[in-house]
């Protein structure tokens, strides 16, 4: 996934990964009506008899939490929304 400026995410989170360095924020996106199911659906996977039922509980709960990343060369916001996958950018606007 690239911000529309070029920086290449996924390439800074391979990075990331390699050398335990933060190359850019990323938060965790959950629609209110959801947040009780995915906490309910977390709970659940913590506590699952077995690791297939525990990885069931998890995927289901992924479906519903997207993701907002600010790209760090730029400041645009790319979001990710649960559900959908839609993408979407956001610049900030100057004042």
């Amino acid at each position: 996934m690239r911000c529309t400026c070029g920086y290449d995410f996924a390439t800074a989170a391979l990075a990331s990964l390699r050398d335990g360095s933060e190359r850019y924020e990323s938060y965790a996106v959950i629609r209110d009506n959801d947040y009780e199911k995915v906490v309910k659906l977390d709970y659940a996977a913590l506590n699952a008899s077995d690791d297939a039922d525990r990885s069931r509980r998890i995927a289901r709960s992924a479906q519903l939490v997207g993701t907002a990343k600010v790209c760090p060369d730029c400041s645009r916001l790319v979001f990710i929304g649960p559900r959908t996958g839609e993408l979407v950018r956001y610049r900030r606007e100057d004042e």
